[in-house]
């Protein structure tokens, strides 16, 4: 939930949301997120980027000029933050995540969008 939020306040709408099927491990999460082979992973320009916090890190960085900044300009106040989406992420989730695959720019790779996109449909 949390990437879909830092997506829409960057103004980032066109994007494919993919979600995995609970118990399996599509080919495409495999290949993006080989370490840890789980979501959410956000594909922007064919460059997997994993793990919720990283992500919200990234679209903000990645898309400074649009949208409002999600992160304070502060170095503490940005501790803060890590601190208490850790502790969420750690401690107080209490729904199950449904898998997800956030993917931008796949114009660029058209095999990989109708594969992905045709197996999760």
């Amino acid at each position: 939930m949390g990437v879909r939020v830092a997506l829409h306040l960057k103004g980032v709408v066109d994007y494919d949301f993919l979600q995995e099927r609970l118990g399996e491990k599509s080919q495409l999460l495999l290949e993006s997120n080989p370490v840890y082979k789980k979501i959410p992973v956000l594909i922007h320009n064919h460059n997997p980027v994993c793990e919720s916090m990283i992500i919200v890190e990234y679209a903000d960085e990645a898309w400074a000029a649009s949208g409002r900044a999600i992160r304070t300009a502060d170095p503490y106040d940005r501790a803060l933050h890590r601190f208490w989406a850790a502790c969420i992420d750690d401690e107080v989730r209490v729904a199950p995540r449904r898998p997800t695959f956030f993917c931008l720019g796949w114009s660029q790779c058209p095999r990989h969008h109708a594969a992905a996109v045709g197996s999760h449909r």
